[in-house]
């Protein structure tokens, strides 16, 4: 009996991890492949002006709002 109950254990601790790594990869797949799709098809319209133009002041006050709420 007692083995039956750690085989059991074991098991169910097994395809718990499988079920928190779903949750990590899965998640990660789906960024890289839109990320990848994006670069793929608009890789000419980036820069390094664009980016840079992109960094104004209202979006400075947001980010650190964001990070105040955090804090």
């Amino acid at each position: 009996m007692e083995k039956e109950l750690k085989i059991n254990t074991v098991d169910v601790k097994f395809f718990a991890s499988i079920k928190e790594k779903l949750w990590i990869g899965i998640p990660v797949v789906l960024l890289i492949g839109l990320l990848s799709t994006l670069i793929y098809n608009h890789h000419a319209e980036f820069s390094w002006e664009g980016f840079i133009g992109g960094f104004n002041q209202e979006f400075l006050v947001f980010l650190q709002l964001v990070f105040l709420r955090n804090w």
